[in-house]
C-alpha cells in the first residue's frame, strides 16, 4: 500500500459509483476568536477531516495499518487521532481513509502538525505531516 497524500478539508466524500473524492474548503489554518482567553489544554471546536490517498501496489489482500498524531507547535505528542487497520480487497485500486477531528487541545498559537503514520514490518514509521496553523484572536 503506498501513501500518495493528505488534505485538510470541513467535508469530504467518496463517490460509490466510481471512488472519485469530493474535497470541500480545504484548509490550512484557523483563525480563531475564543469566548475567553485561551489556556493550554483548553479546547479548539471544530469540524474538519483529514483525507488520505493509498494506492494498492500488489493485486492481493492487503492489510493497511495507520494511525495519525495531532502535534503540537513546540513538537510535542498531543494525542492520537486515528488509529485502525483495515483490510484491502484485492480488487482495489485505491483506498481513501478519513479521520473526523472534531476539536483538540489547544497547546499554543503557531503550526499544529497531523502526522501520518504507516505500520511497516511491525514499527509504525512516520510518512508525511499535514501543517495547520492557527491564529487567536486576542478578546
Amino acid at each position: 500500500m503506498q501513501y500518495i497524500w493528505s488534505v485538510l478539508c470541513q467535508k469530504c466524500t467518496t463517490n460509490v459509483e466510481d471512488g472519485l473524492v469530493n474535497l470541500l474548503s480545504c484548509i490550512s489554518g484557523i483563525f480563531y476568536a475564543p469566548p475567553k482567553k485561551l489556556m493550554d489544554g483548553d479546547i479548539i471546536p471544530g469540524i474538519m477531516n483529514l483525507a488520505t490517498l493509498w494506492m494498492v501496489e500488489e493485486n492481493e489482500d492487503e492489510f493497511l495499518e495507520y494511525k495519525v498524531e495531532l502535534i503540537s507547535p513546540d513538537k510535542k505528542k498531543i494525542k492520537t487521532i486515528t488509529e485502525s487497520k483495515i483490510k484491502v480487497r484485492k480488487d482495489k485500486l485505491n483506498l481513501t481513509t478519513y479521520s473526523l477531528i472534531k476539536e483538540f487541545p489547544y497547546a499554543g498559537e503557531g503550526t499544529y502538525f497531523f502526522r501520518i503514520l504507516k505500520k511497516i514490518e511491525k514499527k509504525y514509521k512516520e510518512i508525511d505531516e499535514v501543517p495547520l496553523k492557527i491564529k487567536i484572536k486576542k478578546t
